[in-house]
């Protein structure tokens, strides 16, 4: 009740307290973590996670990236608890698998961004091909990002040796 009703809560708390007290609902008992069975709730949050990581990785349109967050989105679950995380080997393991890093993220957006010009039949230019990917200056200057884009240039334009890097 104090936190639907603040005002109402305090006001009464100062000036009638007995009536409060008679009229506040019975609080609900906290279950105690040893009635969980935490293998079974580890089994069914780990095909709960994979299903959510893969629903968010495959959804159509551009690219999610997966993080915990995401899945919490996804899910309605709260993945931050370290404390229940340490309880759920399986579930943990899974995320430390499934979620994306920043570099993991913008190699499978390349790939996207690939298969949208693919998709167009269009061959564009290097510095078209970055501006589409929307990735910042920072992340291009990682070593797996740009080889996957020129792993990916090289794809849409077979027929050329390289793909220069110059504005286009």
């Amino acid at each position: 009740m104090r936190a639907l009703r603040r005002k109402t809560y305090t006001w009464l708390y100062k000036h009638d307290r007995e009536w409060l007290k008679a009229h506040l609902p019975v609080p609900k008992k906290r279950s105690k973590s040893s009635n969980i069975d935490w293998n079974k709730r580890d089994a069914e949050l780990f095909e709960v996670v994979k299903a959510s990581a893969t629903r968010i990785k495959n959804a159509p349109g551009r690219p999610k990236r997966v993080t915990s967050a995401s899945i919490s989105r996804d899910t309605g679950l709260s993945l931050s608890n370290g404390r229940i995380l340490t309880k759920l080997p399986l579930t943990s393991r899974l995320l430390e698998e499934v979620v994306e890093t920043a570099e993991t993220f913008a190699v499978r957006r390349v790939w996207w961004v690939a298969e949208q010009y693919k998709q167009e039949n269009t061959y564009p230019t290097w510095s078209k091909f970055v501006r589409r990917l929307g990735l910042s200056g920072q992340m291009l200057k990682k070593p797996q990002v740009n080889l996957a884009i020129d792993s990916a240039l090289e794809t849409l334009h077979p027929s050329r040796d390289s793909i220069s890097h110059d504005a286009g």
